[in-house]
């Protein structure tokens, strides 16, 4: 017998991708919901489904199967498309569309702005001098004349505000958590609007 040789017969190879697949399998069905019960269910089931007769020709049979396929695909598409980041455009007239359109406000005296998840949850804060639009850094916050006070200041344009006993770190996850109630109570449409 000849030894076959090649990456995918390397014992080491094989074991780790197996290894690999069967996480992410195992990741996916967590993340769905399937447990082994509801899994063979659903397996008897499809097996009862293409072992029984079927009554209609075969015309009409398989395009069902082809329109339920289709829309299968579609709902997959849909909901693959939602799950990514929402990047979508402010329409020309400039209104929002949706909370994804929210993605910039001013607050404690400083423009912020983040990128919208689905769901409306909100990350990758970042922080810019409101009167320049500078982007400013932890670098540009400074101690002020009374104990506790910071003090965040433009280095382009001078701009400065207080913004209190917070670090700018600390602010930014204040900044988020006020995005997110405004995205969860409607608010953001007004604020999107200017």
């Amino acid at each position: 017998m000849s030894e076959q040789k090649g990456f995918w017969n390397n014992a080491t190879v094989s074991a780790i991708a197996s290894g690999i697949t069967l996480s992410i399998l195992t990741a996916i069905a967590h993340f769905a919901g399937i447990t082994v019960a509801s899994a063979i269910a659903w397996l008897k089931r499809v097996a009862a489904f293409w072992s029984a007769d079927v009554t209609l020709s075969r015309w009409a049979f398989w395009s069902w199967v082809v329109v339920t396929a289709l829309a299968a695909v579609f709902i997959a598409l849909q909901i693959y498309f939602n799950l990514q980041e929402t990047d979508a455009p402010v329409r020309a007239d400039k209104k929002p569309v949706s909370f994804a359109d929210y993605k910039t406000d001013i607050f404690f005296g400083l423009r912020w702005r983040w990128t919208v998840y689905a769901g409306g949850s909100v990350g990758k804060m970042s922080v810019y001098c409101p009167k320049c639009d500078y982007e400013l850094s932890p670098a540009n916050v400074e101690r002020g004349q009374s104990w506790g006070e910071h003090i965040c200041r433009c280095e382009h344009c001078g701009y400065h505000c207080q913004i209190g006993d917070s670090a700018l770190y600390q602010l930014a996850k204040k900044a988020e958590k006020a995005a997110e109630r405004k995205i969860r109570t409607g608010e953001w449409k007004k604020a999107a609007e200017v």
